[in-house]
């Protein structure tokens, strides 16, 4: 599981349902690095995000139009297509890909998985 919040993003690898303490990894970047970063590629292109309100439209692009692309592939699909297939089944590919062949892959989301989590780590 991907954990991913305003200042800090965590990997909580799971085995048959249960955490693996020992192997969660903490990662210092995250949706505020993110939104700033975004800030950054629209002044290099000439575009001035200095208030707060303008920084809030740049997050709200970030987490409406925004994705992560898992592997080269995927960027090259993301470069080429304007809708991108937001689903579990999707995840779930890109995650047997990932794994071994004996491993058995199992994800379990709602529809709108994707849509809540960014509401619920909205900065």
């Amino acid at each position: 599981m991907l954990d991913s919040g305003d200042s800090v993003c965590h990997t909580v690898p799971n085995y048959e349902g249960y955490a693996l303490p020992h192997a969660i990894l903490r990662l210092d970047l995250a949706g505020r690095e993110l939104t700033d970063y975004l800030m950054m590629i629209f002044t290099e292109r000439g575009y001035m995000f200095t208030t707060t309100a303008e920084r809030e439209i740049v997050r709200d692009m970030k987490e409406k139009l925004a994705y992560v692309a898992l592997v080269e592939q995927e960027s090259e699909t993301a470069k080429n297509s304007s809708a991108i297939e937001k689903s579990s089944d999707r995840m779930s590919k890109e995650i047997t890909a990932l794994v071994p062949s004996s491993m058995k892959i199992k994800v379990v989301a709602p529809p709108d998985t994707f849509q809540q989590m960014w509401i619920s780590e909205s900065e």
